[in-house]
């Protein structure tokens, strides 16, 4: 009898290389080169808007563009153009905190009714509902909001 801790291929383990299928090597290509692609599309993207942008920073200081409180782009010389970011980043950070301000308490409140008060019936109902609200994209109800 054979000692089971002893090997026979000279110390060298063996692997069984499961085989490729065609259609499975396609789709990992496809999947590769869609994944590099878009890395390309950014890249491209990003070096557009920054060639686009350049000639404004040589003229205009990053420091005045981010804290300017001014957005006359049209204004002809001398009096304008200005470009001022804060106002937009501003009025950016009270959207965000107004929609954290509604959805945090709703989401808790309403997590907290599915999982401890709501009936076996109306918790089978709404589980879903609120799973599948929660894979619409937040544009998609804005537009939808917008539009009704």
């Amino acid at each position: 009898m054979r000692d089971p801790t002893t090997r026979t291929d000279g110390g060298k383990a063996r692997r069984r290389r499961r085989p490729v299928r065609l259609g499975e090597a396609l789709i990992e290509r496809a999947i590769f080169i869609g994944g590099i692609a878009a890395i390309i599309l950014v890249l491209m993207i990003f070096v557009f808007v920054f060639r686009e942008a350049f000639p404004l920073l040589r003229e205009y200081s990053l420091w005045r563009f981010l804290t300017g409180r001014g957005w006359q782009p049209t204004l002809a010389p001398p009096t304008g153009p200005w470009f001022g970011l804060l106002p937009n980043l501003w009025g950016s950070v009270l959207v965000t905190a107004g929609a954290v301000a509604i959805a945090v308490p709703l989401g808790v409140a309403t997590a907290f009714y599915i999982s401890e008060i709501a009936s076996r019936t109306v918790r089978d109902i709404l589980k879903p509902v609120v799973e599948l609200l929660a894979t619409v994209p937040s544009v998609a109800i804005g537009f939808v909001g917008a539009a009704a």
